[in-house]
């Protein structure tokens, strides 16, 4: 699902970027609901960003999620970028609509929410093999 939404979003723009429009959104929603499964975020800021020094996943975060890199393999898929205002953005965007509430231990997706994130995932055609 994750693949066939990049492709979606490389086909659009004739190249891989995520910014404001709602194939974006969708993506920063399905990097937070896998990372809420691997953490919950106490901050923006402990979401978002890596600890000092940090080279791996023991703490994980936004960050090292993005600078995934497959460049090696066929499918040369990379994404090696981010706007930390643009993140923000839409992190604010986010809790002031509810779909990321706080609650014991930290931020994550209302319950409400997860259910939208996946069904909009799920709408989207497989890839293609090309």
């Amino acid at each position: 699902m994750v693949r066939a939404l990049a492709e979606r979003i490389a086909r659009a723009k004739g190249f891989f970027a995520l910014h404001d429009d709602a194939d974006s959104l969708l993506m920063y929603d399905t990097l937070f609901w896998l990372y809420s499964h691997l953490a919950t975020a106490t901050s923006f800021e402990d979401y978002f960003e890596m600890e000092p020094g940090q080279s791996d996943y023991e703490h994980p975060s936004h960050e090292p999620m993005m600078r995934l890199s497959l460049a090696a393999d066929p499918y040369t898929f990379c994404t090696d970028g981010h706007g930390v205002e643009f993140v923000r953005d839409w992190w604010d965007a986010r809790v002031a609509a509810g779909a990321i509430v706080h609650g014991p231990g930290g931020y994550r997706f209302a319950d409400a929410y997860v259910p939208e994130v996946l069904t909009a995932l799920r709408a989207i055609p497989a890839a293609a093999n090309h």
